[in-house]
């Protein structure tokens, strides 16, 4: 099968479903009720949470402690909304800026005092690994949001689609495919630059494909060669 990649912005990236210009949009989309009211989705393959990375030198562990401060989050990310919420009860005493992406969200907590960057716990990890300074970070333990499902996304008549994407993903669950890519990726040093990330699977990933073990019991056997 052959692919054409086309890049587009996290504030956008439901946009070219909906124009008819992509068929898959993959990227770190959350699964939703409210985006399953427009678009369709493949089976989970991550389980991420929503935290916050700091300055080490400001001690900020918990959510409690985030009044007065900057709180940078990226357009479009369903933290926008969690991060509202947490400024109203916070008495409005919170500075909610907009980044264009994660990157450019953790570039401008970096240079702000008083501030943090608000996203999924697996960009935090993969942004304070990739830093130069990675020992000036920390990463909250306290989630501003729980454990939610990361899926491919695609149009709602692409059922289709739907179902030989998701045979393919049960096929990689069940033999040692996907965890072949995942030790790739999260616990392996990354060329070029030899990044370890160091993230261990998600416990709520690993329960998934347990209980697709036993929904779907004649894959769990098949072999992909």
């Amino acid at each position: 099968m052959e692919i054409h990649w086309i890049k587009v912005s996290p504030a956008a990236h439901f946009q070219s479903l909906l124009t008819y210009k992509s068929d898959v949009e993959c990227s770190n989309i959350t699964n939703t009720s409210d985006r399953r009211k427009f678009i369709l989705f493949f089976n989970a393959l991550f389980y991420a949470s929503t935290a916050f990375i700091s300055h080490k030198e400001d001690h900020l562990g918990s959510i409690k402690m985030l009044s007065g401060h900057t709180i940078f989050v990226t357009s479009g990310d369903i933290a926008v909304e969690t991060v509202a919420k947490l400024n109203v009860r916070l008495g409005y005493s919170l500075f909610t800026p907009l980044s264009q992406s994660a990157v450019s969200g953790f570039e401008e907590m970096k240079v702000t005092n008083n501030s943090v960057f608000v996203a999924d716990d697996v960009l935090l990890y993969s942004l304070k690994a990739a830093s130069e300074k990675t020992g000036c970070y920390n990463i909250s333990q306290d989630n501003l949001i729980a454990a939610q499902p990361f899926a491919l996304a695609l149009l709602r008549q692409s059922i289709t689609l739907q179902k030989a994407v998701n045979n393919a993903m049960m096929e990689m669950f069940f033999t040692n495919e996907f965890d072949k890519i995942y030790n790739k990726w999260f616990l392996s040093p990354v060329p070029p630059d030899n990044i370890l990330i160091n993230m261990p699977m998600p416990a709520r990933l690993k329960q998934e494909i347990a209980k697709w073990n036993v929904q779907y019991p004649s894959l769990a056997h098949k072999k992909l060669f």
